[in-house]
């Protein structure tokens, strides 16, 4: 016999505490869309400045959430059908194989302007329903924000895209622009461009940033920025990297390593702050702390004897 007692009127419905936590442990824990990032039913957010390659992320990444069962609207704000064409035709004219679970929309001849942001989500969520997708990534966040910048504005669009989430047990990828930055500083979510109450209101978000490896080739790499229903899959200390593959076109994961070292060199000379915050120590500290490592030394007795924190210690490990 259900005696769980709720509260309830037009915009609001509520529960005691302990039914409150009853109702969400028995609606299951988070699922994972996408590599512990996206979050099922939640609003996730993907930057990145221009030319690094996040709508080409974007599109494999909601191609795999296909692949793994979901329907997938992807509604496309920046690129025609020819020229969406052109990245996925190879040379000999064949066309890469995508799930056909994910659809790929593009604005209407007939689409208007409308000058509220409330009936614009409202014509998605038609074509969302239409289209009986369990997933929807817009790409991009500008198409949708008549003007980011506004506090306002931003609240606005978020509050209607939490409502359609919630509406229609709907999981949403948003691709955002930063602005132009100096590149070979760690990416932080203040880069997310327009107002920062769009990121405070995000479930999660990531960016995608340019790097280099220790051997000198340019690589992409993810770091995770924000979550609400996870632990950070890729901080600083563990960002994901990737190289761009051409045939067909993708990226592919390669490892994990410290964002230092990838931005290490796209460092500004002038950016103390970096320089000291990561600074490698001597090839002999580098040497002691190998030997201790092999000697199956505990993590603690190591920071003590070498004087360095845990998270400098999490990152030399990679290095060795």
């Amino acid at each position: 016999m259900n005696t769980t007692q709720v509260f309830e009127n037009q915009d609001f419905i509520g529960m005691y505490a302990s039914d409150y936590i009853e109702t969400g442990r028995k609606e299951g824990l988070p699922v994972s869309l996408w590599a512990n990032i996206w979050m099922e039913h939640e609003i996730c957010c993907l930057f990145a400045r221009t030319n690094v390659g996040k709508s080409v992320m974007a599109v494999q990444i909601a191609n795999e959430v296909a692949g793994a069962g979901k329907r997938v609207l992807y509604l496309d704000f920046e690129l025609s059908p020819q020229q969406f064409a052109s990245r996925y035709v190879d040379t000999t004219g064949t066309p890469t194989r995508l799930d056909p679970r994910l659809i790929i929309a593009t604005l209407s001849a007939k689409s208007q302007s409308y000058r509220r942001m409330s009936d614009y989500i409202d014509r998605i969520e038609e074509f969302v329903l239409s289209v009986k997708a369990d997933a929807l990534v817009i790409d991009n966040l500008t198409a949708l924000c008549f003007t980011t910048e506004c506090a306002d504005s931003a609240s606005e669009l978020m509050s209607a895209l939490k409502a359609l989430c919630k509406r229609r047990r709907l999981s949403i990828l948003l691709i955002g622009h930063t602005p132009k930055i100096e590149e070979g500083r760690p990416l932080e979510l203040t880069n997310l461009a327009g107002s920062m109450r769009l990121a405070n209101l995000m479930d999660a978000a990531f960016s995608m940033g340019r790097g280099f490896d220790s051997e000198g080739n340019e690589v992409r790499y993810i770091k995770h920025l924000k979550a609400r229903s996870s632990a950070l899959a890729y901080d600083e200390n563990n960002v994901a990297v990737f190289t761009l593959e051409t045939n067909p076109l993708r990226f592919k994961f390669v490892r994990t390593a410290p964002e230092y070292i990838l931005i290490e060199k796209l460092r500004p000379e002038t950016d103390p702050g970096v320089r000291s915050r990561f600074q490698m120590p001597s090839a002999e500290k580098m040497e002691r702390l190998r030997s201790l490592i092999d000697s199956g030394a505990k993590a603690t007795d190591i920071c003590s004897q070498l004087h360095i924190s845990p998270n400098k210690l999490a990152i030399l490990r990679k290095m060795l």
